[in-house]
């Protein structure tokens, strides 16, 4: 593996998460990313339809099945009865409306990340958060300088599905809560610029994003930046004494450990937490 380091690449600070200028920085690469598979699409679709989903699937291994279901039914189950005893989120329902969502979650889930038979596919990195790319900068100033380039790193969990996928987690986990907030369709709008651009550049004129439509399929799905929400973002913002307790976890006990909730006790996750939840109220929580 090559070291970008002695390239002047290195990682921003995870907890701090991304200013805007960051972000587009960040979409304007992940768009070229999937304009790319789209073309490699289309001149060899199995080099990019052979990823399967890395996850959340059915009827491949029974065993392996119940196990990502019951952890999925628990860890939600689990964040909707704390979320009850937290300032800024108890009284307001989520618990049940949590418990009631855990129960087909990993079923919901399955069906969220299936590719789309009618809208535009592309091969999604999978983990596209803070960590996964590294920036270059002018500027000795890292803090405050806009970055030059940048680079993505660690493809392990690629799958061929709608890009909204991407974004959600992308947004969901790596970007400051008032960028996010207050300038979701800033973000949208640049990605879909930047993939507008790349797929023509590309030859592929058919191939193009609205915001209205990218809107649509970023919200559509929802639920998979919701789970991110309980499972990634409390580990981005945590302290080192918050971290997750991921110590002796096995994908058949994972269901009965208690390995997030010191993340999510942690002051970082409980300061977003009210303004994140209230983000997917509507569309994840109603």
């Amino acid at each position: 593996m090559e070291d970008l380091s002695v390239y002047g690449f290195r990682n921003k600070e995870r907890q701090g998460q991304l200013d805007i200028v960051h972000c587009k920085r960040a979409l304007e690469l992940l768009a070229r990313y999937h304009a790319l598979s789209v073309a490699l699409h289309r001149e060899d679709p199995s080099a990019v339809e052979d990823y399967s989903e890395p996850m959340f699937v059915r009827g491949k291994n029974a065993q392996d099945e119940e196990h990502a279901r019951l952890h999925s039914e628990a860890q939600l189950k689990k964040f909707g009865d704390q979320a009850e005893t937290w300032e800024g989120t108890k009284g307001k329902g989520y618990g049940e409306k949590m418990a009631s969502l855990s129960k087909v979650m990993y079923h919901k889930m399955c069906d969220v990340v299936a590719p789309s038979a009618t809208g535009i596919n592309v091969l999604n990195h999978g983990d596209y958060w803070i960590n996964n790319m590294m920036f270059t900068y002018d500027a000795d100033d890292v803090d405050s300088a806009a970055p030059r380039d940048i680079r993505i790193i660690d493809l392990q969990l690629v799958r061929f599905s709608s890009p909204a996928l991407d974004l959600q987690y992308f947004i969901t986990t790596s970007v400051k809560q008032e960028v996010r907030e207050e300038q979701l369709d800033v973000l949208l709008q640049t990605y879909c610029d930047y993939f507008n651009e790349y797929v023509s550049a590309l030859g592929l004129g058919d191939v193009s994003w609205t915001l209205g439509g990218l809107r649509d399929e970023f919200l559509s799905k929802s639920l998979f930046g919701f789970s991110a929400v309980y499972t990634v973002l409390c580990a981005v913002v945590a302290d080192p004494e918050d971290r997750l307790q991921l110590d002796n976890v096995t994908k058949e006990n994972m269901h009965e450990a208690d390995f997030t909730s010191k993340a999510w006790a942690g002051k970082n996750f409980q300061r977003i937490i009210p303004g994140t939840l209230e983000f997917f109220a509507r569309d994840v929580l109603s």
